[in-house]
């Protein structure tokens, strides 16, 4: 009995494209925050960052609704403004103890 010999080109496309695409994606991811951080008008931060994480969300909807992955209700707080968007110069006031 002769051993079966396996095409593996199949794989080692499936790899070569996952890679290339991971390369892909985390040039662009980069690039893209920087600009975000560049950008001097908030209100363009805020619609850029509203953009990208609209199609995170609705993708993890569209994976979710496959049965793909679990519920995202437990993430939500990652998606919450106040992660997005903190607060900045934001004062703690002091009891009259001086402690905070």
């Amino acid at each position: 009995m002769e051993a079966a010999l396996i095409n593996w080109s199949p794989l080692w496309i499936s790899l070569q494209t996952a890679i290339t695409t991971i390369i892909i994606v985390f040039f662009l991811g980069t690039l893209t925050a920087w600009w975000v951080l560049q950008q001097k008008n908030e209100v363009v931060k805020i619609i850029a960052d509203g953009i990208f994480i609209s199609a995170a969300a609705k993708q993890m909807n569209s994976l979710e609704d496959k049965g793909l992955i679990a519920s995202s209700q437990n993430l939500l707080p990652t998606l919450s403004p106040c992660y997005i968007f903190p607060l900045k110069n934001v004062k703690i006031a002091k009891t009259s103890s001086g402690k905070m």
